[in-house]
């Protein structure tokens, strides 16, 4: 199963190849790069972390831990939503089934962020079937792929390419993949911030944990965002319903890894990540 030091590492444990890494967090004298207008500098970091895309850090970047920029991360998923939505328009524009389209957006998806939530599903899948805490730890760190992690990922494309199968028209997959790219990854920052990092070394324990200010900024921008996403194709009230089924979704394996494995690691974002994109289409086709 793949690992934190792995070719394909789980968000936050490492940058993406191809992308400049950011080392461990640094803690800079106050100065003006606390201030909100340091919100592009942030938007790179989240950017980094989240997806492929090659964005050059500058130097005052790398001086913080990706905790830094947890109110960019609804931002910097818009581009993981559109790719997977440009992909299910084209398949529909060539006529191929919903569910080809659905499958190619997933792809889309899978391939724009790196596949490193899914990794972070696999391995916690893995992790979580331990004995003890420490056991379970080691095994998220082993580079092989186990039964409970291969049958996560399995499960997890399955419902996501099925869930968006059944959004309805063309528009509808739209708004939902893009609402679906930026609710998911909101719901990391809560997580950062309500659990402490299960180990005491590597780089989603040098992440650090955002501030109260920051993940409430994280909370408001990626509501709003997936509210005017969903706008041209649901009420206001099965809006909040999609939302508040994302919310229940991240909760689960959050709550499992803080009974389990004692807090979050890289693995258990990604997991999060992808639990909350499964409950958020599947709470949408279920309130048409």
């Amino acid at each position: 199963m793949p690992d934190e030091s792995s070719s394909q590492p789980p968000l936050l444990d490492a940058a993406p190849a191809g992308t400049s890494p950011v080392g461990p967090a640094t803690k800079p004298s106050p100065g003006p790069h606390d201030r909100p207008w340091n919100w592009f500098g942030e938007l790179r970091l989240a950017v980094v972390f989240l997806t492929i895309l090659p964005v050059g850090l500058r130097p005052l970047d790398t001086q913080y831990g990706v905790s830094h920029a947890v109110r960019a991360f609804p931002v910097a998923a818009l581009p993981i939503g559109i790719a997977a939505a440009l992909a299910f328009v084209l398949a529909d524009l060539a006529g191929l089934a919903p569910l080809l389209g659905a499958l190619l957006a997933v792809t889309a998806s899978v391939i724009m962020s790196g596949g490193l939530h899914e990794d972070g599903l696999a391995d916690t899948a893995d992790g979580l079937g331990g004995r003890t805490r420490e056991q379970r730890l080691a095994i998220m760190r082993d580079s092989r792929i186990g039964t409970y992690g291969a049958l996560a990922l399995i499960l997890a494309v399955a419902l996501r390419t099925s869930a968006i199968s059944y959004t309805g028209v063309t528009l509808d997959t739209i708004c939902a993949l893009l609402g679906a790219a930026i609710a998911s990854r909101t719901a990391i920052a809560p997580v950062m911030r309500l659990l402490p990092p299960a180990r005491n070394d590597g780089q989603s324990h040098a992440a650090g944990i955002p501030d109260r200010s920051r993940t409430a900024d994280a909370v408001a921008i990626g509501i709003l965002l997936t509210a005017l996403a969903l706008a041209p194709v649901s009420e206001p009230l099965t809006i909040l319903v999609v939302i508040v089924g994302t919310a229940i979704a991240a909760a689960i394996p959050a709550l499992i890894a803080r009974a389990r494995l004692g807090g979050q690691t890289g693995d258990v974002l990604g997991a999060v990540q992808q639990c909350a994109e499964i409950g958020f289409l599947l709470v949408f086709i279920a309130n048409p």
